[in-house]
């Protein structure tokens, strides 16, 4: 019995009709906390098919068969594709804009051999993004944008993508799942002509290709990572069609009411438990919250009234390569009398991207002997963050595993539906930390979110010796559809980064200030390997704004280059220094995404990119969202987990790593900035803003 027929079934049983609905409204929460006992009480889910790859694909004039791989395991997806006549398919054409979507169903099945149950059949050849994104500039390049800030959107069956150049008109054309922001569509480009074009020219291109006659199955992107994984042209029934598999059935009332309940607790344990246990730091933090507020508004009055009036009437000077750097001595100076932590030795190597983070930290994390200390934002209750909870329970060494995630960050997620699922909709646990607590070797402590503040850290240590730290969740998009940063460290600063998370873990614990004051068991750090790089630690804590001060003076300090890849940059002063550097000759770059996951950071950016744009600074849209935080201030570099907004400069608790060694920041701008400008459009003239996004750029100052 489903646990909504069980409070239906109860409520008619013990609520008699004279109870109004408080009473009835209090009977719901018993039940649906009993229900909160339970959850997790489940079979171990089946596991996702992130590891999958596709090894064949076979079509007939009904069906459309798909065989992935597992290492031995084999699956089956099917998908019908039975062609109305031609009239009833000319309405169909209009009504989806050409082609026919199609859902791919899943099941096992043993052989190859029986997942092709109608011969006869033909075998479609394979290929990846990049083969489809060579044909598509063969197929559509007769329809391309011609300038700047247009955009093309082709839409066959369910599968939409906008087309856009990078500069002039006899510059690259890029082809993007998200319209960039700031672009406007000219054309809209779909139905039978669309298709009749593909399939002409897939006639040449395969025959180019030495495919000619043959279908191919274009592989869009990961598993687990897009709505439509394929779209197949097949020139012998002159059609073309997108396949996805099946999406996760919406929320039911049954979850919908379990998250709403996860979240009022979260909220409620924040101001009444939280407080009493902290009455020293959520004092501070308050204090601090209205300081903050006061001191924000009459920053952004003087710089919108005073500094960037008096900016806009300084001319743009062209910049000297030949300029000299900042005094790295004295500014590492600055930084010993203002930040909390001095420098510590490192070694440091980027992972940029999600394969290369979630390798090397599933590999870490198996070759534990010992503990897994794992700090994060959001610890989500997708695909992925399923198969890293099962990693941590099921440990062959049964490690001792402590997680610390942040309360709202946690359960905000949870309720927002990964793209696409390839487990069954009940494999999913409603609460991610019920179903981690179910594991002997497993603790899990949640951060309170007191006055709205969360803990915003991603930190990871394996066995006191290797440790992660930058922008990624626990999360389907970070491992497959976000461009993000992570850096992995060794060395001594390992010590200084489990320190900070012991404290956090004793700071959550239930004695909250007495337990911080009487001090925890700190954990015994064994000898660390040979490091090559000065590293420091900057924090954002109530009353101390490392990252953002340090930022700041560097900005000021700057004479040759800055370049920042940040998503949310929201803050004006930062915007005002980076201008105003630019107005002293200095080469200033900032990369942000063409289309983010917030619109009124959307809005804000908008604004933001023309600010920048007007007074000099060159503007990077990337092609995805870029949730990479990362700035680089002549020889300087700063990097982690904080956005440049409110929330993170301000508000939230943050942790970011900075270093002035040479090697280590040229493999920073050469692996990161470089690629990611290269990658980008960069922006020749103002995009296009609304009347109203002076509103979102408000609201944007608040986050």
């Amino acid at each position: 019995m489903g646990l909504m027929r069980v409070i239906r079934h109860n409520l008619a049983k013990w609520a008699p009709a004279r109870m109004g609905w408080e009473g009835r409204a209090i009977l719901v929460m018993v039940f649906l906390l009993a229900g909160c006992a339970t959850t997790g009480q489940r079979e171990e889910p089946p596991p996702p098919l992130a590891n999958a790859h596709v090894d064949a694909v076979w079509l007939t004039p009904d069906t459309v068969h798909v065989v992935l791989k597992e290492g031995e395991r084999l699956i089956h997806a099917e998908a019908g594709r039975r062609l109305p006549p031609p009239r009833k398919r000319e309405e169909e054409d209009r009504a989806v804009g050409g082609g026919f979507g199609r859902t791919l169903t899943l099941r096992p099945v043993k052989s190859p051999e029986a997942a092709s149950h109608a011969p006869p059949f033909v075998t479609a050849r394979l290929a990846g993004p990049e083969a489809l994104k060579d044909y598509l500039r063969v197929a559509l390049e007769p329809f391309a944008p011609s300038g700047p800030g247009e955009a093309v959107r082709l839409t066959l069956g369910d599968y939409t993508v906008h087309m856009v150049r990078r500069g002039g008109p006899e510059s690259e054309v890029l082809f993007l799942d998200s319209l960039p922001v700031g672009y406007r569509v000219v054309s809209h480009y779909a139905g039978p002509e669309l298709r009749d074009d593909l399939l002409s020219a897939y006639d040449a291109w395969s025959a180019s290709e030495e495919r000619a006659g043959v279908p191919t199955a274009f592989q869009l992107g990961s598993l687990t990572a897009t709505n439509v994984p394929f779209l197949v042209l097949d020139p012998l029934e002159r059609d073309g069609l997108t396949l996805r598999f099946t999406r996760r059935s919406p929320w039911n009332l049954e979850r919908d009411a379990m998250s709403q309940l996860g979240l009022g607790w979260v909220l409620v344990k924040s101001h009444t438990i939280s407080v009493i246990s902290r009455p020293v730091s959520s004092t501070r933090r308050l204090a601090a919250l209205v300081r903050d507020s006061v001191s924000g508004l009459l920053s952004r009055s003087y710089l919108s009234l005073g500094k960037f009036p008096a900016l806009d009437k300084k001319p743009i000077p062209e910049i000297d390569p030949a300029r000299g750097n900042m005094d790295l001595a004295a500014f590492e100076a600055f930084l010993d009398g203002y930040a909390a932590e001095p420098a510590t030795t490192a070694r440091l190597r980027f992972l940029i991207g999600g394969e290369a983070y979630f390798t090397a930290l599933n590999a870490a994390i198996d070759a534990a002997r010992e503990r897994v200390d794992l700090q994060t934002y959001i610890f989500d209750n997708d695909d992925i963050a399923l198969e890293m909870a099962n990693r941590l329970r099921d440990h062959p060494g049964q490690v001792r595993v402590r997680i610390l995630c942040d309360g709202l960050g946690t359960t905000l997620a949870a309720r927002v539906d990964p793209e696409v699922v390839l487990t069954e909709a009940s494999a999913r646990p409603t609460s991610i930390t019920g179903y981690l607590r179910q594991a002997p070797n497993i603790r899990l402590r949640v951060r309170p979110n007191t006055w709205g503040a969360g803990d915003h850290t991603k930190v990871t240590i394996i066995d006191g010796k290797t440790a992660f730290l930058g922008g990624m969740n626990i999360g389907q998009e970070y491992r497959y559809q976000w461009h993000d940063l992570m850096v992995e460290i060794e060395g001594p600063l390992v010590n200084v980064l489990q320190t900070y998370f012991d404290r956090a873990w004793t700071d959550s614990g239930l004695l909250g200030d007495l337990g911080v004051l009487l001090g925890g068991a700190a954990s015994e750090n064994p000898a660390h390997s040979p490091a090559e790089a000065e590293v420091r630690v900057l924090r954002t804590t109530p009353w101390r704004q490392e990252i953002y001060r340090t930022q700041v003076e560097a900005a000021r300090r700057s004479k040759n280059r800055i370049y920042v890849e940040n998503a949310y940059l929201a803050d004006d002063l930062i915007v005002y220094e980076l201008c105003s550097a630019r107005k002293r000759g200095v080469d200033v770059r900032v990369i942000m995404p063409a289309a983010g996951n917030h619109e009124i950071m959307n809005r804000n950016n908008v604004l933001v990119a023309n600010a920048l744009l007007k007074h000099g600074v060159r503007v990077f849209l990337y092609p995805k969202m870029s949730h990479v935080k990362a700035a680089l201030f002549d020889g300087w570099a700063c990097f982690g987990s904080a956005n440049l907004d409110r929330l993170s400069l301000q508000t939230n608790l943050e942790m970011n790593l900075a270093t002035a060694h040479p090697e280590t920041v040229a493999r920073l701008a050469r692996d990161l900035f470089e690629k990611d400008m290269a990658a980008s459009i960069e922006l020749q003239k103002p995009l296009k803003a609304d009347s109203f996004d002076w509103v979102f750029e408000t609201l944007g100052d608040s986050l």
